[in-house]
């Protein structure tokens, strides 16, 4: 949430699936000690559940460099639902959606609201 930081976003297709890598400036942290979204007392709070999304959405996920790099991989299904360019425009439109995601909420905290 410092706009002058920056978050860089990798993608490719290998035509087995797609690899995804993000890597931010944060201070990173341990995936191991993040609560888990699903308890009761964690039910109703407004952040932590992304990881959680990402490990049930992916192949195979790992955190590297402390916690500032997540690499994630989803295969390819056995019965291509499209073209592999599809598959990527795809993808790229969900990144972009994400970006805009984050820009909508970064300019509401400088209203200083809270997200």
């Amino acid at each position: 949430m410092e706009p002058e930081k920056w978050v860089q976003v990798l993608c490719r297709y290998d035509g087995k699936g797609i690899g995804l890598v993000v890597k931010d400036q944060g201070q990173g942290f341990n995936p191991n000690t993040v609560p888990n979204p699903l308890s009761p007392e964690n039910l109703s709070a407004d952040h932590g559940r992304g990881i959680w999304l990402m490990r049930v959405a992916m192949d195979e996920i790992s955190f590297e460099s402390r916690g500032t790099e997540v690499h994630m991989r989803k295969a390819q299904p056995r019965q291509p639902r499209a073209e592999p360019v599809t598959q990527c425009s795809a993808l790229l439109a969900a990144v972009r959606e994400i970006i805009s995601l984050v820009e909508r909420v970064n300019s509401s905290n400088k209203r200083g609201l809270t997200c």
